[in-house]
């Protein structure tokens, strides 16, 4: 008796493509956090360093905006 094609699809087979298409793509995502320093070497950070880094700057330009308000609102 031939099987039947109505049940469900076999699981995907992983591939060498697969595994160099992950690479790529977190190779592109690491580019995004690298930059060359004041000595000219090449650094790269990790999404997590990279994330607590914006959170600090985010933080350091909400101060001084509010000091730039409190300047403003004492000479008006």
């Amino acid at each position: 008796m031939p099987k039947s094609k109505n049940g469900p699809p076999p699981p995907p087979v992983p591939t060498l493509v697969n595994s160099q298409d992950e690479r790529a793509a977190r190779a592109k995502l690491a580019a995004g956090f690298s930059f060359v320093s004041d000595k000219g070497l090449k650094v790269s950070l990790s999404v997590g360093r990279a994330e607590m880094l914006a959170m600090k700057r985010a933080d350091r330009l909400i101060t001084l905006l509010n000091k730039h308000r409190e300047i403003r609102a004492r000479a008006a």
